[in-house]
C-alpha cells in the first residue's frame, strides 16, 4: 500500500450507466494487464447469461438475445474492475470510493466487499429486473441550481421529481414522459439547459418503487458482503458500512434519488482533494470539481480511461501526475498479461488504429445523469 507523502486525500470516483461508449471493449482487450479479471468476468457472465462477455466487448454491439441495458452495465463493471486492478498492482490504493448508482457495486468490490462473481450478479440480476419496466418514465439533466429546479417543479404539480443532485448547478429530473418534456420551456425561460437522457425509466424517483420487490427478490441469493469496511453511498449521500450492502441497498441504488454532491464532500479532506474516476470515460470529473468548488482547498480531477486514447497511454499519463503529487506508483509488472487464445476465445479481434478524424471528445459530464 503506497500513499501519498503529503496529507493530499485520494478518492476513487466510480461512474454509472451512460459512461459507456462504442469502442470502449476494444480499448481495454488491447491492454493485456487487464486479461486475468477479464478472464474471472468471462466466466462470470457466461454462467449467468449464457452469452459471452469477451465476443460483446470486441464486436462494440450487445448479443442479439440480451438487452441493451444488461449487456452495457456488465460491460461497465467489466472496465472498472479491470482499472481497479490496473491501480492497485501500480500501488495505488485510495482513501475513500464513492460510487453513483451502477458503480456503487465496483465501489463494494474495489473495497473487498465483494467478489467479481457476487458483483457481476448483482449487476447483471438488477438490470434485469429493471428493464422489465422498460417505457415506465425518463429523465432529464439540467442546468439550473436545485432551488430554481425546485421552483419550476412546484409550479408545474405534475409527476416529476428531482432524482439527482449531481453538483450545485447540475440537477437530474425523472417522471413521465409528457411531464417531463413539458418543463424544457421553463428550464430554458430561467437561463438553464436542458438535456433530455436515453432512458426509459424514472429511476431514482417515486416512480421507480416498483422496481423494489423485483430486485430484491432477484438479489436474495447473492452471498453477504464480506469485510468491515466501508464505501461513499451516492444513493445515501454518505458512508455505509460493508454490512449494510444487501439486497435491499442495491434496490436502493436504483430507487433513491442520487446526492453524488453530498456524497463526493462526505468523501474529501476539505484540503487537497486528488480524485481518480474510474469507469470508461470522463463523466463525473467535472461535477466533481464543482460540488467541491469552495469545499475543499483545492481539486485535481484525473480520468482513468479516456474516449479515443488508448487505456495504457491513459494510465501512463495519471500515473505521472500522481507521482508529481506525492504518491509513490509503481511501474506495472511486465507480463502479467494472459492471451486471449489462452482463454479459447479465438475470435477476439485486435483494436484497429484509429484516425484523429474518428476520435470523438468525451460526452458532458451531465450525461452521467442517473443510470441504473
Amino acid at each position: 500500500m503506497i500513499r501519498s507523502r503529503t496529507r493530499r486525500r485520494l478518492t476513487f470516483v466510480y461512474s454509472g450507466y451512460g459512461s459507456q461508449w462504442p469502442g470502449m471493449g476494444r480499448t481495454l482487450l488491447a491492454e493485456p494487464g487487464v486479461w486475468p479479471t477479464l478472464h474471472r468476468c468471462e466466466e462470470a457472465v457466461r454462467e449467468l447469461t449464457g452469452w459471452s462477455l469477451l465476443e460483446h466487448l470486441s464486436t462494440d454491439a450487445p448479443p442479439p438475445e440480451v438487452g441493451d441495458a444488461v449487456a452495457a452495465q456488465t460491460a461497465i463493471f467489466t472496465v472498472q474492475a479491470c482499472l481497479t486492478d490496473l491501480w492497485r498492482r501500480r500501488g495505488v490504493v485510495p482513501d475513500e470510493v464513492v460510487g453513483y448508482s451502477l458503480g456503487e457495486v465496483a465501489a463494494a468490490h474495489a473495497v473487498g466487499a465483494l467478489s467479481v462473481e457476487q458483483a457481476l450478479t448483482i449487476v447483471v440480476r438488477r438490470a434485469e429486473a429493471v428493464q422489465r419496466f422498460d417505457g415506465t418514465g425518463t429523465m432529464a439533466a439540467v442546468g439550473l441550481d436545485l432551488r430554481t429546479v425546485d421552483r419550476i417543479l412546484d409550479a408545474h404539480g405534475g409527476d416529476v421529481h428531482v432524482a439527482a443532485v449531481n453538483a450545485p448547478s447540475v440537477i437530474v429530473v425523472a417522471g413521465s414522459d409528457e411531464a417531463v418534456d413539458a418543463l424544457s420551456g421553463d428550464v430554458s425561460a430561467a437561463g438553464g439547459w436542458w438535456l433530455p437522457l436515453r432512458v426509459q425509466h424514472a429511476l431514482h424517483s417515486p416512480r421507480a418503487a416498483a422496481m423494489r420487490r423485483p430486485i430484491v427478490e432477484a438479489l436474495a441469493d447473492v452471498p453477504p458482503p464480506r469485510g468491515d469496511g466501508h464505501i461513499v453511498s451516492s444513493a445515501v449521500g454518505g458512508r455505509v458500512p460493508v454490512a449494510a450492502l444487501d439486497a435491499s441497498f442495491w434496490a436502493d441504488t436504483v430507487i433513491r434519488p442520487v446526492r453524488f454532491r453530498d456524497a463526493i464532500r462526505t468523501a474529501s479532506g476539505r484540503r487537497h482533494d486528488v480524485l481518480v474516476e474510474l469507469g470508461p470515460q470522463a463523466t463525473l470529473s467535472m461535477v466533481a470539481e464543482q460540488s467541491l468548488e469552495g469545499y475543499a482547498t483545492r481539486v485535481t480531477s484525473l480520468v482513468s480511461m479516456r474516449r479515443g486514447t488508448s487505456l495504457n497511454a491513459s494510465l501512463l499519463r495519471v500515473s505521472d501526475k500522481l507521482r508529481g503529487l506525492g504518491y509513490g506508483v509503481l511501474p506495472d509488472t511486465p507480463g502479467y498479461g494472459v492471451l486471449p487464445d489462452a482463454l479459447g476465445v479465438r475470435d477476439v479481434v485486435p483494436p484497429r488504429p484509429r484516425r484523429e478524424s474518428e476520435l470523438v471528445a468525451p460526452v458532458s459530464p451531465t450525461t452521467e445523469a442517473a443510470g441504473s
